[in-house]
């Protein structure tokens, strides 16, 4: 038992208080590494301001993040089907049948 602040804490509940430390460590650290490019990644888009509460606005927004944090095969993945969805919506909405 370890005597933190005034209670006693077993031996399993003081591991997991290091093991959260240190994996906040390493993800402040990861990220710290990273910021720069992110931010490059960032200013170099182009993109036209998304209307909120817009079709697709939210999605759209995720594939932007996705872009920023360096996930480029997800940002794909998410920009096709965005892609087929509004495909799907102006085929639907001008009742063709594809």
């Amino acid at each position: 038992m370890v005597l933190l602040s005034g209670e006693i804490m077993d031996k399993e509940k003081y591991i997991k208080i290091i093991k959260r430390k240190q994996l906040e460590d390493e993800l402040k650290q990861s990220f710290n590494t990273t910021l720069d490019e992110r931010v490059s990644r960032y200013q170099e888009l182009d993109f036209i301001k998304i209307t909120p509460n817009a079709h697709f606005a939210s999605v759209s927004t995720e594939c932007i993040l996705l872009y920023r944090d360096g996930y480029f095969l997800a940002c794909i993945a998410l920009c096709q089907a965005i892609a087929e969805a509004i495909v799907r919506l102006v085929c639907k909405s001008s009742r063709l049948n594809l």
